[in-house]
């Protein structure tokens, strides 16, 4: 039942996905210093949660049974190697926080 709502999710991120960052990942993504491989994009837990709220919305007692999550579970929307990809990037990260900041106040004047 996960994998098609992990698909779901990837794919609502790759269509949100500037092209630019696209190319610069094909250019990138073999960085053997990077290590790429140790990162995750999809939350589990998050969209687990998120899954068995629609099931149980839609009336789908048995499967909304098969994805509660157990009470120990952790819910969070940023993943942990994405927090330590930021900790250890803090200035890549503030550059690309700055850039948004910057085409938001751009569209605000536009609007």
């Amino acid at each position: 039942m996960m994998s098609t709502a992990r698909r779901k999710y990837v794919g609502c991120i790759a269509t949100r996905t500037p092209l630019e960052v696209y190319k610069e990942c094909l250019d990138e993504y073999n960085d053997s210093t990077a290590k790429y491989e140790q990162y995750g994009i999809v939350p589990y837990n998050t969209v687990r949660e998120r899954q068995y709220n629609t099931e149980l919305s839609l009336g789908n007692n048995n499967r909304a049974t098969t994805l509660k999550l157990s009470e120990k579970a952790k819910i969070s929307y940023l993943l942990r190697s994405i927090r330590e990809y930021i900790n250890k990037n803090p200035n890549y990260f503030n550059n690309y926080l700055n850039e948004i900041k910057a085409k938001s106040k751009y569209l605000k004047a536009i609007k």
